[in-house]
């Protein structure tokens, strides 16, 4: 199964990112956890419209197989129908999932991550970085 979720990962030019949950906090927004924003971009390079093609639901139906594995128990979003232009593909338009890594104990999610979050954050991004999918920005390999 990695084998399939690699080539997934390289065909389909596989990026990540992780930036802090926010959740409401008084008046104000704190941390609640962490958001892994993965994003792709279809075999078709000619392809530069924002919204998806047939083509493009391919990078997507990846990005769900590849979500499902690396993360079975968070809480997960691939967008469909419609790509944003993002940096990590130098303009291209991107297929894009989040997982959002968040309190699951019942004890009141608007609390700042602890050593739970932290441990299932690296375990997520430990499974990308194995798979081959790159921090932020797609470098061809030379």
């Amino acid at each position: 199964m990695d084998g399939e979720l690699s080539n997934l990962v390289r065909r389909y030019r596989v990026t990540w990112e992780t930036r802090p949950e926010l959740g409401p906090n008084g008046r104000g927004v704190a941390p609640i956890g962490y958001t892994i924003e993965l994003s792709a971009v279809p075999e078709h390079p000619d392809h530069d419209e924002a919204i998806a093609c047939r083509e493009c639901d391919a990078v997507e139906d990846a990005l769900d197989r590849l979500t499902a594995a690396i993360a079975p128990s968070e809480v997960v979003h691939v967008g469909r129908g419609t790509r944003q232009i993002g940096t990590a593909h130098d303009t291209r338009p991107e297929s894009t999932a989040t997982v959002a890594v968040l309190h699951r104990d019942g004890g009141g999610a608007n609390r700042p991550p602890d050593d739970d979050e932290r441990r299932r954050l690296a375990a997520v991004v430990g499974r990308l970085r194995g798979l081959g999918a790159q921090e932020r920005h797609w470098q061809d390999p030379t």
